[in-house]
């Protein structure tokens, strides 16, 4: 309020209002801009730190269920890479497997984790990423697949989640959904 009559004390009459207005749109439009760039640098913090929740519940969980389709008929099987690289969240597999034939007509998949009362499903499409070096830090995660896989070789696939919503549930709390 000091200031409007700051304002209208040094240019009276229609040119103070006019002034006085033309400040505020400038301070306003400074503001939307600011808070604009701060809201998408928080959004992509928060959803980096939502992807490191996901692959941290599935570190501690082990073993994960993938749910693919075959035709008509959901195809479900126990795996247990992930991998956080790149911002990305990745699982592993062979090309030679019917998992990743699966994968290649239908990207859409879900997978589900349980750990200490808690459960988590991801669901998302998978698309595939020929990148060596994704191969081998997944390689140096897990180094028992090495005697099955290696980062050169034309079996080994890696594929990270697009277009993902994860969804942590337990029978004690409300859900919490992160997407990705």
């Amino acid at each position: 309020m000091k200031y409007i009559r700051y304002v209208k004390s040094q240019c009276p009459g229609v040119l103070g209002g006019m002034y006085f207005w033309m400040y505020f749109l400038y301070l306003m439009h400074f503001l939307y801009k600011t808070e604009t760039r701060n809201l998408f640098l928080m959004q992509e913090v928060f959803q980096m730190e939502g992807i490191e929740k996901v692959c941290q519940f599935l570190d501690e969980a082990h073993v994960y269920y993938l749910a693919t389709v075959e035709g008509e008929q959901p195809r479900c099987r126990p795996f247990g890479t992930s991998l956080l690289y790149d911002g990305k969240l990745y699982i592993q597999t062979g090309k030679v497997k019917e998992v990743s034939k699966q994968i290649a007509v239908n990207p859409k998949v879900e997978i589900c984790a349980f750990n200490g009362g808690k459960w988590l499903r991801v669901a998302g499409e998978l698309v595939n990423d020929d990148n060596r070096d994704v191969k081998v830090a997944m390689l140096e995660k897990f180094p028992t697949l090495k005697s099955m896989y290696s980062a050169d070789d034309d079996n080994t696939q890696v594929l990270y989640f697009k277009n993902a919503v994860a969804t942590f549930s337990s029978f004690t709390e409300k859900p919490e959904v992160i997407k990705f």
